[in-house]
């Protein structure tokens, strides 16, 4: 089965996570930094009203309505058990995180992405899009580079059947302390889907979001 790095490309709705009473799983996170905490029960949010069945929010989470949801469990995906949302109050909301307790091992051949003050102990963080910086006076615009990204063949085997990973690389910077001016903030794994998460997302929106293929070697 094709995997897919899955990119949402419209304007982010809402916050959500550490800074709204989210709990966080730290077994397998970084001492350092905090790089590879997880959701441990629910994720909180901060959103105002909203008819998309897909976006992400200012913090990187990616959330999808419970009609997109019951689509996802008609087509058999294997998602594992996906959660809904609670506010700050603790009330249910009717989004879902579309999240993952499947993390790959490092990949084994990356680019498109820049690296910037890394964690040192667990180098898992300050990954970041690279860019081409465009030029306004001569209208030439800022160009994303193509992320690739490959991993061994066989590697999503060992985890049994999903249609749907994170990656060891995370986007952003970490810090687990309040040292940094008062802000805690983990940095978010990319997301890894099938084709057949793939088509489904795709029926939903076409315009916000964005597939690359993950090569195998």
């Amino acid at each position: 089965m094709d995997y897919f790095v899955f990119s949402y490309l419209g304007k982010p709705i809402g916050g959500s996570g550490e800074n709204y009473g989210t709990v966080y799983d730290m077994k397998e996170s970084c001492d350092r930094c905090g790089t590879g905490a997880k959701v441990k029960d629910v994720l909180k949010i901060k959103l105002k009203q909203t008819s998309k069945d897909l976006f992400e929010t200012v913090d990187g989470d990616i959330l999808i309505s419970q009609d997109l949801y019951r689509r996802i469990n008609d087509a058999n995906l294997d998602v594992e058990s996906l959660t809904k949302v609670r506010n700050q109050k603790g009330e249910v909301l009717p989004f879902y995180h579309l999240k993952t307790n499947r993390t790959l091992p490092p990949a084994n051949i990356i680019s498109g992405l820049k690296i910037e003050d890394q964690c040192p102990v667990c180098m898992r963080d300050g990954y970041f899009h690279d860019v081409i910086i465009g030029n306004l006076e001569k209208d030439i615009s800022t160009k994303v580079i193509p992320l690739i990204i490959r991993y061994q063949k066989g590697i999503m085997d060992n985890y049994g059947p999903s249609d749907i990973f994170f990656s060891w690389e995370c986007l952003g910077l970490s810090s687990r302390s309040k040292d940094n001016g008062g802000i805690i903030r983990y940095a978010r794994p990319l997301l890894i889907v099938s084709e057949r998460l793939k088509s489904v997302l795709e029926n939903t929106s076409k315009k916000d979001i964005e597939f690359q293929k993950v090569g195998l070697i």
